[in-house]
């Protein structure tokens, strides 16, 4: 339920911050941060569990409002 924002958060930390799952450290770019958060948030959206979604939104509320717009406006 949680493996999206372990792996978002170690990259953000630059490895600093390790909690069960994510990438080595020297696979985290700005460009893979950004495409790794993209990709977390779509699948937690597509989850059918609502909790996950819940997850991600409360630690990234900003950032999910972001990608929330991404989407609507990519998608008219």
């Amino acid at each position: 339920m949680k493996n999206g924002i372990s792996d978002i958060i170690k990259g953000l930390s630059e490895g600093e911050v390790k909690g069960q799952w994510g990438h080595p450290e020297d696979y985290y770019t700005d460009f893979t941060i950004c495409s790794e958060a993209f990709a977390h948030f779509f699948e937690a959206g597509m989850s059918y569990k609502p909790l996950k979604m819940m997850y991600v939104m409360s630690v990234f509320p900003n950032a999910y409002n972001v990608f929330e717009d991404m989407l609507k406006e990519n998608l008219k």
